[in-house]
């Protein structure tokens, strides 16, 4: 797999959002993050690291058995952030 690398890049930390549903508290085991318009894919899990931007990301994740699509909508702008998933209803 190739990768296009734009730097500096920033570390970028996502934990689910604490208003997320709570069946999804604590999940983490986050899949392949893609571009919403699906045009970039990222790394899966917690960490990304990303150039400045605006990015709306998703991911699908199973949780006893329930499919769920996360998503991370984040600006960056020059540091390290934390970002927050959370499940559209």
């Amino acid at each position: 797999m190739m990768f296009d690398v734009t730097l500096p890049v920033y570390k970028i930390k996502i934990e689910m959002d604490p208003n997320a549903p709570e069946e999804v508290q604590g999940f983490t085991k986050f899949a392949t993050w893609r571009d919403v318009a699906g045009s970039k894919y990222y790394n899966e899990g917690t960490t990304q690291y990303l150039p400045n931007g605006t990015y709306h990301l998703s991911c699908t994740g199973t949780v006893n058995g329930t499919k769920y699509v996360f998503y991370v909508d984040i600006t960056v702008n020059g540091s390290n952030k934390t970002a927050y998933a959370y499940v559209k209803e």
